[in-house]
């Protein structure tokens, strides 16, 4: 893409909020960047816990006495909270927000101070996006709000995942799903995936959400002899970067290289999650074909240097149990690959050409050679 390229950062959501935009001028690049700014700010004035001004804030000083009219936004993230809690028996709390506020991970809000007995079930969802508070409550809903505001998305289920090691019995973890809607035809089926064509790897922001029964182990039998940084990062903050959201970006990318019967661009895409390369590439391929990854197109950072020396595990299982780096995989055709590569560049990816597809013969449908 040529034009200009403009990245503003602006203080919201109790973080800072960093938004690039690539246009063919300045000045609608501004425009599309202060788009941007206006959403992230509905989120803002809805649920953010540090502003004194925000529905939440309103909440927390007013709910208790009376019901408080919110916007769908936060009716919408308090429903499924509540939702999440009663299937967890209250595992998890929205209102939890006390205890952030006892460890300075929060400030303490306007307000009457929480009562300690409250919980959940204290939060009442009445008719027109009324709130009422049956006791002084004081609720967190930056983690759901945050990320369904990067992927634009709604969030409107659960699951429960098995995490050995993690939790004691009779303990688990929440975590969400979204689902979306597509219109048939442009549904990526991976069927008209054929031999030549090019996989591009997108660099993943660390370890993500797989793989850490693995990475804990790891840290036991480092005991104190782990490394001060990894990836110019101290050490914790390098193994618990977020995950790093693909959506908006690679929506925006099949944008201008659709997969169509007159131009094929995209054909395929897979989120590396739990299996690795190994196993979540072969999701989108046909029977019949490989994919054939060169080893060493993409570096091994640091850190997944250090977890494959301290487990003395072997390159297949790093690409089996970890992203080994590369977070999301993009099947391409061929003549658009350079360009694909490029557009996902400029939305602010890091992207390596990592293997093409080819005939699987008797091998495996993934190889890394």
């Amino acid at each position: 893409m040529t034009g200009t390229t403009l990245r503003r950062m602006r203080p919201w959501l109790g973080t800072y909020v960093s938004i690039e935009a690539c246009a063919a001028d300045a000045a609608h690049a501004a425009l599309a960047i202060e788009a941007a700014f206006v959403e992230i700010a509905t989120i803002h004035a809805a649920m953010s816990f540090h502003s004194a001004t925000s529905e939440l804030a309103q909440l927390h000083r007013e709910a208790p006495r009376r019901p408080v009219r919110v916007g769908w936004h936060t009716w919408a993230v308090l429903a499924q909270a509540q939702h999440l809690a009663r299937l967890s028996d209250g595992v998890f709390d929205p209102t939890v927000a006390p205890q952030l506020v006892r460890h300075a991970a929060l400030p303490r809000p306007e307000g009457p101070a929480p009562d300690e007995a409250g919980n959940w079930r204290d939060i009442e969802l009445l008719n027109d996006q009324q709130v009422r508070f049956r006791r002084p409550l004081w609720i967190d809903l930056g983690g759901i709000a945050k990320g369904c505001e990067l992927s634009g998305c709604a969030l409107i289920g659960g699951e429960t995942a098995e995490m050995p090691g993690m939790y004691p019995a009779g303990e688990y973890d929440l975590a969400g799903f979204a689902v979306g809607a597509v219109e048939k035809s442009k549904i990526l089926t991976g069927q008209n995936v054929k031999a030549g064509d090019v996989v591009l790897g997108l660099a993943s922001a660390g370890v993500h959400s797989n793989g850490f029964s693995l990475v804990r182990k790891c840290i036991e039998r480092a005991g104190a002899n782990t490394p001060a940084t990894l990836d110019g990062q101290p050490f914790k903050q390098a193994l618990m970067a977020p995950t790093r959201l693909y959506v908006l970006n690679v929506l925006a990318a099949l944008a201008k290289h659709p997969n169509t019967e007159e131009a094929w661009g995209i054909k395929a895409l897979a989120h590396i999650t739990g299996g690795g390369l190994l196993e979540n590439i072969p999701r989108v391929l046909p029977d019949g074909l490989a994919a054939h990854l060169q080893k060493g197109s993409w570096p091994q950072t640091e850190l997944f240097a250090w977890l494959q020396k301290t487990a003395a595990i072997s390159d297949i299982e790093m690409n089996r149990t970890f992203n080994n780096g590369i977070g999301m995989v993009v099947v391409v055709d061929a003549a658009e690959a350079e360009s694909c590569a490029a557009t996902l560049r400029e939305l602010g990816e890091t992207v390596y050409t990592i293997g093409t597809i080819a005939p699987q013969g008797s091998g495996e449908q993934v190889v890394v050679a």
